[in-house]
């Protein structure tokens, strides 16, 4: 809390932030921090659009038609019961066949 109070002061106080601490707003460097901000989110969107692209090319068989029971069969699949052990995760699964 004493770092979220204080900051305020020592940018703001003309005489503090340049006689005492030596500091001196950004001017150009505002341009750097706007560039590499827009290159980390084309980075982002283009990374999510080749990952898009390689699993509709090359493991759509790998994958089921159905996005939302892919999901439960996958990574999920053990948190989609309110079993609590194996047993009767076994026992909820022979249920619901019949």
């Amino acid at each position: 809390m004493a770092s979220f109070v204080t900051i305020f002061p020592i940018l703001y106080i003309p005489t503090l932030n340049i006689k005492v601490f030596d500091h001196a707003g950004i001017s150009w460097e505002w341009g750097v921090v706007f560039v590499e901000a827009l290159l980390f989110f084309l980075g982002v969107e283009l990374w999510k659009w080749a990952k898009r692209v390689y699993i509709r090319h090359y493991l759509k068989d790998d994958y089921a038609q159905d996005p939302e029971a892919d999901l439960e069969a996958g990574a999920f699949s053990r948190y989609t019961t309110l079993a609590v052990s194996s047993t009767e995760e076994k026992k909820v699964a022979r249920n619901m066949k019949i």
